[in-house]
C-alpha cells in the first residue's frame, strides 16, 4: 500500500521535473522530511508522520518502537527490549542505546521490561519534540488498529501460531485476517499513562504494583527491587574498517555485543560476500554451539532517517513469538521470555544493528533481526555496496524470498552519502516489509 504510494508520488515528481526542464528553470524541490524503514506498515507509516510534521530521527524511532509494540506484539512490545546504534557521520559519534530485556533478580521466565525506558532515552537523546507526542501515535493505534498484511503473515507461521496467548487469539475472536479490528483498550490506557505521566509511570505507582502483580500470577519473579534496575546503557560503537570506510555495531559485555565483534571482524579479515553466512555461523557457534535455532525469533527491525543526516538502526525482541507467551489482561502486553531460559537469550543475541561512515557522511546501515542467515545477507549486501561491479549481486540477493521471518531486513545504502539523495532501500527483502519515502525524490528502491 505504502509503496505503491511511494511510486505515484515518484511519477509525479518526474513530470513535474520534465515540465521545470523545458521552461529552463532549476527545479525546486521540497527538503525531504526523511526515510522509514520496517516489518510492518501502520507502525512505519505513524513514524512517517512524526518526520512529516518535523520530529527528528530519534523521535520518529521511539514512535515507530512504541507503535510496533501495538501493531506487531509477537515481535515488540512494552514487556520486551532492543538496541539501536545511531550516527550523524562527522556531526556526531556513534553511540549505541542498549535495553535488552534483562533477567530478574530471582530470575524466572519473566524479562525485565525495558522497552519504556529505552525508547525514552532515545527520544531524550535525539529527539525535539514532547515526550507524549511520540507516545500518542501507538495510543491512537492501539484504540482502533485493523490488522495489516504483514501482522497476519507472520503470525500464521507455526512457531507464531502455537506461541499466541489466549488474550490475544480473544481479541481477534481467535482467527486474525487483513483489516480485521484489533482494539486494545488495555494496552491503549497502559500507553495514556505512558503519554500523560511520562516513562518512569510503567514502572512506579499504581502501574508498577500492576506489573509486578501479573507477574507474579502468570509465575514470574520480578519485584519491587527489579524495577529500578531495568535501565538502559548509553555505549559508544565498536567499530572495524574495511579500507576507509568505518563498521560500527553495538559494544559492551552482552553476548549480542560479543558475537557481532566476533562476525564483523572475521568479514573484515576475509571481506568475501560468499563468505559472509560461514562468518555468521562461526560467530555464533562462539555462544550457541550445539543448541537449537528457532525458526521464529520473536524479534523485528527497523531503520529511520532524517533530513539532518541522523540515522538510527534499531532491533527489538521478545525472545521468541509473543515472548513468555503471558499477556495479562489488565496490561494488554505481553511478557518477553527472560534470557536466562535456555533459548530465552537467542533473540536479543541475534539482533545486528550496524551502520558504516566514510569521511563523515553515513554511507551505509542496516539491521538484521533474526537468524545467522539474515547476519550473511546484511554483510553480503554492505560488501556488493562498496564493489560497484556486484550491484546485480545485492539486487538479486533482495529478491529472494525469505525462508522465515528471520530473514527480516532493513537496509539503506547511500555510497555517496545520505546527503545526496541517492541512496536504496530495502525493508524485509521479499516480504511483507515496507519502506516510507517522507519526502519527494528521497531513495530509490534496490
Amino acid at each position: 500500500m505504502w509503496l505503491k504510494r511511494g511510486l505515484i508520488k515518484a511519477v509525479a515528481m518526474s513530470t513535474i521535473l520534465s515540465l521545470v526542464a523545458c521552461s529552463g528553470l532549476p527545479p525546486k524541490l521540497p527538503p525531504p522530511s526523511g526515510l522509514v524503514i520496517a516489518d510492518e506498515p501502520l507502525a512505519a507509516e505513524a513514524a512517517a508522520q512524526v518526520l512529516r510534521q518535523g520530529g527528528s530521527a530519534g523521535d520518529a524511532a521511539a514512535a515507530l518502537g512504541l507503535s510496533l509494540a501495538v501493531t506487531f506484539p509477537l515481535a515488540a512490545g512494552l514487556g520486551s527490549g532492543g538496541v539501536c546504534v545511531t550516527g550523524a557521520g562527522a556531526k556526531a559519534p556513534v553511540e549505541v542505546i542498549e535495553f535488552l530485556p534483562g533477567t530478574a533478580i530471582n530470575g524466572g521466565a519473566i524479562a525485565l521490561p525495558m522497552l519504556p525506558r529505552g525508547l525514552a532515552l532515545l527520544q531524550a537523546r535525539y529527539g525535539t519534540r514532547r515526550w507524549a507526542e511520540v507516545v500518542l501515535p501507538a495510543e491512537k493505534l492501539a484504540g482502533e488498529l485493523k490488522a495489516s498484511r504483514a501482522l497476519v503473515r507472520r503470525l500464521a507461521g507455526e512457531p507464531a501460531l502455537s506461541a499466541t496467548p489466549r488474550e490475544f487469539a480473544d481479541l481477534v475472536g481467535g482467527v486474525l485476517t487483513d483489516g480485521l479490528p484489533v482494539r486494545q483498550p488495555a494496552l491503549a490506557a497502559v500507553l495514556m499513562d505512558l503519554r500523560e505521566k511520562g516513562p518512569e509511570s510503567f514502572y512506579t505507582g499504581e502501574a508498577g504494583e500492576r506489573l509486578l502483580a501479573a507477574s507474579d500470577r502468570v509465575g514470574g519473579r520480578l519485584t519491587a527491587a527489579d524495577l529500578p534496575i531495568t535501565k538502559p546503557r548509553l555505549l559508544s560503537a565498536e567499530a572495524v574498517l574495511f579500507g576507509d570506510v568505518a563498521v560500527y555495531f553495538p559494544s559492551g559485555s552482552s553476548h549480542a555485543a560479543n558475537i557481532a565483534g566476533h562476525f564483523w571482524m572475521a568479514v573484515a579479515a576475509d571481506p568475501d560476500p560468499a563468505k559472509t553466512a560461514a562468518h555468521a555461523r562461526a560467530a555464533l557457534d562462539e555462544y550457541w554451539a550445539g543448541r537449537k535455532l528457532y525458526e521464529d525469533l520473536g524479534a523485528t527491525s527497523f531503520l529511520v532517517a532524517d533530513n539532518e543526516g541522523r540515522v538510527i538502526v534499531c532491533g527489538l525482541t521478545m525472545n521468541g513469538p509473543f515472548g513468555a507467551r503471558h499477556m495479562p489482561a489488565e496490561l494488554g502486553f505481553a511478557f518477553a521470555l527472560s534470557p536466562s531460559v535456555d533459548t530465552g537469550g537467542l533473540g536479543s543475541d541475534l539482533l545486528q544493528p550496524m551502520l558504516a561512515e566514510r569521511n563523515g557522511q553515513v554511507i551505509f546501515a542496516g539491521v538484521a533481526a533474526g537468524g545467522v542467515e539474515s547476519w550473511g545477507r546484511l554483510a553480503e549486501l554492505f560488501l556488493t555496496m562498496l564493489d560497484p561491479a556486484k550491484a546485480t549481486t545485492a539486487r538479486a540477493a533482495l529478491s529472494v524470498e525469505p525462508k522465515g521471518p528471520q530473514q527480516g531486513l532493513a537496509i539503506l545504502a547511500c555510497p555517496s552519502g545520505i546527503d545526496e539523495r541517492k541512496c536504496r532501500f530495502s525493508a524485509t527483502p521479499g516480504g511483507s516489509g515496507v519502506s516510507v519515502p517522507t519526502g519527494s525524490g528521497y531513495g530509490r528502491a534496490f
